[in-house]
């Protein structure tokens, strides 16, 4: 019988251990880059660095075992870790290219701000006014280059709405930055005060105004329209619509209490009443339906 060596045992247990732990050690420095450094594609990369050092010490450790003691098994192992790391290689490099965090919870956020590459003066908000929509929307409008500040700033709002407080924060910008309002697809709930705070809003003809009353969605899934919280966004609201001389009618109907519903008033109540005065948009053409319809 073949006498065990237990020095090249002890190194062979070393070297697996150390194989199991490199791509493990990899995911957590993967996603420490992806939380400080919010860099995915730098984050692919040390993992695949650290899975390959695992790959190469388990592949030693089968020609060790193979060699000392005949034991093949270990390379078959290897080989099934070389086609999960290829096929995992794939899937990430695909959402680090599109910029998706992998490795950390990072949840992405339901809305996005972008810039027209053709008009520095022109942005995009799309999507949910969630919890720090506002605050990104500032930062990327007053941090974004090649604007030309004496000329005015538009912002294309597609929103089925969402908190009112970000509505709020939103719109105080806005009005206090006079940015131009452009409605192409939807603008509901929360977000018509976001349309109203401007001074300048145009609306596409087939676009979608939505008003209700606000609310807040209880713990059973029912909604609660009288909560303090939500009285001075009402009031902003129906402040800013009679500043624009809408109708006491007018007004009435945009506090109904249908969450899942809601006024939608035709494109020429909307102009009569005031809440559209710009007859056409400030630099893109409307006739050009966005990429989001």
């Amino acid at each position: 019988m073949k006498q065990i060596d237990q020095p090249k045992t002890k190194r062979i247990a070393t070297l697996l251990i150390s194989a199991i732990v490199f791509p493990v050690a990899g995911f957590y420095v993967a996603m420490d880059i992806e939380d400080t450094q919010s860099n995915p594609m730098a984050a692919l990369m040390m993992w695949a660095a650290f899975c390959t050092f695992g790959l190469g010490t388990l592949y030693l450790v089968h020609r060790i075992a193979n060699k000392q003691y005949g034991f093949k098994a270990i390379g078959v192992i290897a080989v099934f870790g070389v086609i999960l790391f290829a096929l995992s290689l794939g899937w990430i490099a695909n959402s680090a290219w599109y910029n998706y965090y992998t490795f950390s919870d990072y949840v992405y956020p339901e809305y996005s701000v972008q810039q027209d590459d053709e008009f520095p003066n022109q942005f995009l908000f799309n999507g949910a006014l969630e919890t720090d929509s506002a605050t990104t929307l500032i930062r990327r409008v007053m941090g974004a280059d090649d604007v030309d500040w004496d000329r005015p700033i538009v912002l294309e709002i597609n929103s089925d709405g969402g908190s009112p407080q970000e509505a709020i924060i939103m719109s105080e910008f806005i009005s206090q930055y006079d940015i131009q309002v452009e409605i192409m697809g939807k603008c509901i709930s929360a977000c018509t005060l976001v349309l109203l705070s401007s001074d300048r809003r145009y609306v596409h003809p087939r676009a979608w105004i939505g008003f209700h009353a606000s609310y807040m969605t209880l713990e059973d899934n029912n909604h609660s329209y009288d909560r303090p919280s939500l009285r001075f966004y009402d009031e902003l609201l129906m402040r800013r619509l009679e500043e624009i001389n809408a109708t006491a009618g007018f007004r009435a109907k945009t506090k109904i209490q249908d969450a899942k519903g809601g006024f939608f008033p035709s494109y020429d109540l909307l102009t009569i009443e005031g809440i559209i005065n710009q007859g056409s948009r400030r630099y893109l053409d409307e006739s050009k339906a966005p990429s989001y319809l």
